[in-house]
């Protein structure tokens, strides 16, 4: 095991100690939720980063901010059939967008006009649901400490679900990027294949809004495999170590909150940005 790995270990490692420690102190729910969210966002963010899809990594959030608003018009208090709506319709709307870039469609014109719509629903159905005294600043910037059991264990295995996919299937997905012409001129397995990603992608970032809200989405979705890529090479090690990145931000970003009685989602996010400053600077800028 190289210096790299090793720091890798010892991260992770002290990631799940203290999560244990403190799980006996404040509710398993919320060290679940941030647990969750953490590997999620961190080994989607090495596969988007591997194919060279973060323009996605920072319109997802827009759609899934678009598709919860507008499932809460119709669903109150943020239940399972208002989940279940809002990951029906983000995931249709991204999966649709990856088809379109699939078939050719410039990528960043197809980034910006789903933000622009995105965002533009968003607005008009979060002041709905505001007006009628709705719930829409936990959507902005998310909170963990409001998950119940039942919600932690759906989350977890949303989690675990991805992590085994990307394990066993991971390199289809990034290799279909990297040889673009072979993967335009295959079947249609190829093509389910590519959307697969699309599909996590509306899942994660849809099923998991609540928990790091629509602002740090863009963080956690981003920095988790750029960090990663400043450590290790390789698209299995940068998968590991940005599962262990994003893990540990989020569970040393809940201990943070906790004692200074800020927002977890933030704390997190601030580590990220730091470790992403840290590595950055040691590979000499």
């Amino acid at each position: 095991m190289d210096g790299p790995d090793r720091g890798v270990a010892v991260v992770a490692v002290s990631a799940l100690a203290a999560a244990y420690l403190l799980s006996l102190k404040y509710p398993l729910s919320w060290i679940l939720a941030m647990s969750s969210a953490g590997l999620a966002y961190g080994a989607l963010s090495s596969v988007l980063h591997a194919r060279g899809l973060l323009f996605m990594a920072g319109a997802a959030p827009h759609v899934a901010l678009a598709s919860a608003s507008v499932s809460a018009l119709f669903f109150s208090g943020l239940g399972l059939w208002w989940l279940s709506s809002s990951i029906l319709l983000g995931v249709v709307i991204i999966v649709t967008t990856g088809y379109l870039v699939y078939k050719g469609l410039n990528a960043d014109i197809a980034a910006g006009f789903l933000v622009s719509l995105s965002s533009t629903i968003a607005v008009l159905a979060l002041y709905r649901v505001s007006v009628s005294g709705g719930e829409v600043i936990g959507l902005i910037i998310g909170d963990p400490l409001l998950t119940n059991p039942g919600e932690a264990l759906l989350l977890l295995a949303m989690a675990a679900t991805l992590l085994a996919v990307f394990a066993t299937h991971g390199w289809r997905l990034v290799y279909l990027g990297l040889l673009r012409e072979e993967s335009l001129l295959g079947t249609a397995r190829g093509l389910l294949w590519d959307l697969s990603l699309y599909l996590v992608l509306g899942v994660v970032t849809v099923g998991m809004l609540r928990i790091v809200g629509f602002v740090l989405e863009h963080v956690l979705l981003i920095l988790p495999g750029i960090v990663a890529s400043h450590i290790v090479k390789g698209w299995r090690k940068g998968l590991l170590t940005s599962a262990v990145i994003g893990l540990s931000a989020s569970i040393a970003g809940l201990a943070i909150a906790v004692v200074l009685d800020i927002s977890p989602s933030g704390a997190s996010g601030a580590i990220l940005v730091l470790l992403f400053l840290y590595t950055r600077i040691l590979r000499g800028g």
